[in-house]
C-alpha cells in the first residue's frame, strides 16, 4: 500500500521539537549498555516561544555483548524514554 504523499494540514498551538543527541552501544562495563539521550522542547506557536526543554537520557544495560542485544536493550531504553517524554509534556502545560 502506498504512503499518502499529500502534507496534512491543520492549524496547532503546540509543537513539540525532538532531537536524537545520542544512541551507543557502550562497551567500557560489564555488561555493556545502550545509551539514549532525546533533546525535546515544546514551543507555543502563537507566542513563538519556547515553554519548556528537557533532555531526556536513558540508561539501559544489554543482555550480551553483540548487536541483537543492543538492539533490545535501545528498545526498552526507547520505551522509557517515551513514558518520559509524554510526563515532560503534560507536566509542561500545567
Amino acid at each position: 500500500m502506498p504512503l499518502c504523499t499529500t502534507p496534512a494540514r491543520f492549524s496547532a498551538d503546540l509543537r513539540l521539537d525532538t532531537e536524537l543527541v545520542r544512541l551507543q552501544h557502550e562497551f567500557t562495563d560489564k555488561p555493556s549498555r545502550v545509551r539514549l539521550t532525546v533533546r525535546a522542547q515544546l514551543v507555543d506557536l502563537k507566542k513563538q516561544r519556547v515553554i519548556a526543554l528537557r533532555e531526556i537520557e536513558e540508561v539501559e544495560p544489554a543482555a550480551a555483548d553483540n548487536a541483537y542485544a543492543g538492539v533490545a536493550a535501545a528498545n526498552r531504553a526507547l520505551q522509557r524514554a517515551l513514558v518520559r517524554l509524554v510526563e515532560f509534556s503534560i507536566d509542561a502545560l500545567r
